[in-house]
């Protein structure tokens, strides 16, 4: 093992933007309905229970599309098949601008979810390909840090958009935003310097078929491991980001001028947090020799972060003490997603490493689909103190699988 990690060049910290921008629509999206569920769910005609159908209307497809998705990056490579994604994305987006009924806001969303099941692959692959090991985590949160622009950036400029003008907005220019990303991904992505170059920046093919590939996936007991973990965790990160927003006004009393003046703040927070923990996790890569078993234990360290959000529907009406617990919920569930999308870069046989993500995707999906569905009857019935105790558990549960697993790297950490 070299003393040094290897150098990155600044087609890489290029690209790494490029991939930043993706992000950042994607966050836009997801956040326009979060943060106007109450303004959205008026305009509908909507009830919670609705709410919670959109929501799954859009994750069924994203769930269920990451089966192959995952598959489609592995064989055309990140160049195509983001650009492709990113566009699909834009055209989506323009249609929940448009909608005017349940129906045809459902129908946009499941098409928004097909869209978006290939951005978080397809940033994956993309890291592992134009950074080593020794610098992917710190490149990986580095990404997510610029990606939080957005949601930072979110509840102030959509509620104003709300408030002064047409929810429809918040839609159109997440929309457009979409299309030029794709654009400077299609124009950046030639040639990564840890493939070959003129090799059009494509993985080989996969010989398998789908059933054989996630059979391959589960011989391996790290993988299995992470996966279902994933699976335990996944539902309370999908919950905090389509729910937090409507908790604060619904249970916490907040007013949506409120939401737009204070619920930025986490986000703000959440990245840098995010990269601290990143170049910490680095730091024990190079210290071990075992980039996998490092991302694990500082998993499981986050998941003592679990009680804030037990503890956050019992302070709702005190403003900063329940900013203060959302914030650390959402910076525990956040970095989960982070370090163990960087885990499988480094625990995936290569050419699988999205076709990997696809599957542990898909199968943590379906758990989340299953708990922001009952979520929201649970809510319309029991109100918010349920989801939010009973969610606090899952990371916990998720730590104690991680500890039972042996994680090792099948690549050197400087890779």
């Amino acid at each position: 093992m070299s003393d040094a990690p290897p150098s990155v060049g600044w087609r890489s910290w290029r690209m790494l933007l490029v991939a930043a921008g993706a992000g950042m629509v994607f966050y836009l999206d997801r956040q326009s309905i979060a943060i106007l569920k109450s303004t959205i769910s008026d305009a509908l005609s909507l009830t919670n229970t609705d709410f919670a159908l959109l929501i799954t209307a859009y994750m069924v497809p994203y769930t269920a599309f990451y089966f192959f998705s995952g598959r489609l990056i592995d064989h055309w490579g990140t160049r195509h098949a983001a650009t492709v994604f990113l566009l699909g994305m834009g055209l989506a987006t323009f249609g929940c601008a448009l909608a005017r009924t349940l129906p045809e806001m459902i129908a946009a969303r499941g098409l928004l979810g097909v869209a978006e099941s290939g951005i978080s692959p397809s940033i994956i692959l993309m890291m592992t390909l134009w950074f080593p090991s020794a610098r992917r985590a710190f490149a990986t949160t580095l990404c997510q840090a610029i990606q939080a622009i957005a949601p930072v950036l979110a509840p102030p400029v959509l509620v104003w958009l709300a408030l002064r003008g047409d929810w429809r907005w918040s839609f159109a220019l997440p929309a457009g935003l979409s299309i030029g990303v794709a654009l400077l991904w299609w124009s950046c992505d030639r040639n990564p310097p840890l493939r070959k170059p003129n090799s059009a920046n494509r993985s080989p093919s996969p010989s398998l078929g789908l059933a054989a590939s996630v059979r391959h996936v589960f011989t391996i007991p790290a993988l299995r491991g992470l996966i279902l973990a994933r699976i335990l965790s996944d539902p309370f990160y999908f919950f905090l980001n389509n729910w937090h927003t409507g908790f604060l006004q619904e249970h916490g009393g907040w007013s949506l001028a409120e939401v737009g003046r204070w619920t930025w703040i986490p986000w703000a927070f959440v990245p840098l947090a995010n990269i601290g923990v990143a170049v910490w996790s680095d730091r024990q890569t190079k210290r071990t020799g075992d980039a996998a078993a490092a991302r694990a234990r500082t998993l499981r360290l986050l998941s003592c972060l679990a009680p804030a959000a037990a503890l956050a529907p019992f302070v709702a009406h005190q403003g900063p003490l329940v900013l203060a617990l959302v914030t650390l919920s959402l910076l525990m569930t956040s970095c989960w997603i982070a370090l163990s999308g960087v885990m499988v870069g480094e625990l995936a046989p290569p050419g699988t490493i999205a076709t990997t993500i696809g599957i542990l995707s898909a199968l943590s999906g379906v758990t989340s689909i299953a708990f922001n569905q009952i979520a929201g009857t649970l809510i319309d019935h029991l109100g918010y103190t349920a989801l939010f105790v009973s969610g606090a558990c899952l990371h916990p549960l998720a730590a104690l699988v991680l500890w039972k697993t042996r994680h090792t790297a099948i690549r050197p950490a400087y890779a």
